[in-house]
Order: C-alpha cells, then sequence, then structure tokens
C-alpha cells in the first residue's frame, strides 16, 4: 500500500530563479521561497502480521514556492502580452541560493502576475512548479548541489 509521508519545507533564503535557461531575476526578500519534499512510502506487510513489517520510500512529490518582481523585460522574455495574468509552462528550474543550486530537470511551473504592490512596491509574478516524472514514469528528477 503506498502512503504519503509527511511534508518537509526548505525555506530558502533569497535565491537567482531561472527557467530553460532564461534568467527570471532574484526572488522577493519579503516573500518567503519554499521547497517541500513528500516522501511516498510503501508499506511491506506479512500475512503473519497486520502491523507493517517495512516502510519503504518509494518516490517523492517536489513542490517549489517563491515570488519575484515582474518588470517589462520579464514580460517580453517569457512572452506575457496585454492582460495575461498566467502563464503555464514545463522546463528545467534552477534555483540558486546561498551556494546551493536546486535543479527540477523537469517541472510544470505555473506564473501568476499579481497586480497588487507588494511592501517594496513591485508588481510580484507568483511561481509555483511542481516536479514531474522522468519518461519512466517514476522518480522526480531533481538535483540539490551546492
Amino acid at each position: 500500500m503506498l502512503v504519503w509521508g509527511f511534508d518537509t519545507d526548505y525555506f530558502i533564503g533569497p535565491a537567482l530563479i531561472s527557467l530553460d535557461g532564461i534568467n527570471l531575476g532574484p526572488t522577493l526578500e519579503s516573500e518567503e521561497v519554499k521547497l517541500t519534499i513528500t516522501p511516498i512510502t510503501e508499506e511491506i506487510k506479512t500475512d503473519v502480521v497486520k502491523e507493517p513489517v517495512e516502510i519503504k520510500q518509494v518516490d517523492e512529490k517536489v513542490k517549489f514556492q517563491c515570488a519575484i518582481p515582474y518588470t517589462s523585460d520579464l514580460a517580453e522574455m517569457l512572452s506575457l502580452k496585454g492582460n495575461s495574468l498566467e502563464l503555464l509552462r514545463t522546463g528545467e528550474l534552477v534555483i540558486i541560493s546561498s551556494g546551493i543550486k536546486i535543479t527540477l530537470y523537469k517541472a510544470a511551473v505555473t506564473m501568476s502576475l499579481d497586480k497588487r504592490y507588494s511592501y517594496s512596491k513591485f508588481n510580484t509574478l507568483s511561481i509555483e512548479a511542481t516536479g514531474l516524472k522522468n519518461s519512466y514514469g517514476f522518480k522526480y528528477n531533481i538535483e540539490i548541489t551546492s
């Protein structure tokens, strides 16, 4: 039986974000930058005992959230035109923070324009990314290096 484990949230300091080689810019210091990894485990039971004999991690679910300043240059790079408030892309997302590089090799990235002004007086672009499974249908393609 597959079981979702407890979320592990990593709060990353200010970071630089890029999507498919396009530098999206730095995250807002006033907004939280969060990476969530949820393990998916499998309980192995025997016929004799009803309690699990072994719990083995078989996969994990990866999510990332942040906000960046929205500029006209960024809108041009992402091909956001007119009243577009949301953009969905699939690609490689790279997060660099404090000497750590996190790469989601295949991610579904949703970018939403927030027209309200944040504390720093910028319009913001909220970014939410979910890791996608590789072409074999298992294991999310995430790499964390320092």
